[in-house]
């Protein structure tokens, strides 16, 4: 189940890139920062879904945070806010044999198209 619970976030993450490159301003800009988003497969592309989605038993939950940088321009959890980037969380739930897990992975994304 683990190596399930991974390949469910990363496919989260290649999704988000490409929600990302379909379309920043409309896809990613407007989202409300902390809350709790899934994704869909559309008939021919990604999407943000309100709220998290399970699909063969694992929940995949997405939240899209600010970024900051810090004087040195750096990427820190404080100072100025970036509005070209976000920090993105996935985490992927299930339940086995009774137990519940999870998985958590953050990266950044850029507006860079």
């Amino acid at each position: 189940k683990n190596y399930q619970a991974t390949l469910a976030t990363e496919e989260a993450v290649e999704a988000i890139k490409s929600i990302r490159a379909e379309s920043w301003s409309t896809n990613i800009s407007p989202l409300t920062i902390g809350t709790a988003y899934g994704i869909t497969l559309g008939t021919n592309n990604w999407g943000i879904a309100g709220t998290p989605q399970t699909e063969n038993g694992f929940t995949r939950t997405i939240i899209f945070n600010n970024a900051y940088r810090d004087g040195n321009d750096d990427l820190a959890s404080s100072g100025t806010l970036d509005s070209g980037m976000r920090l993105v969380q996935v985490t992927t739930t299930w339940t086995y044999q009774d137990k519940n897990y999870s998985q958590v992975l953050e990266f950044y994304i850029a507006n860079v198209f």
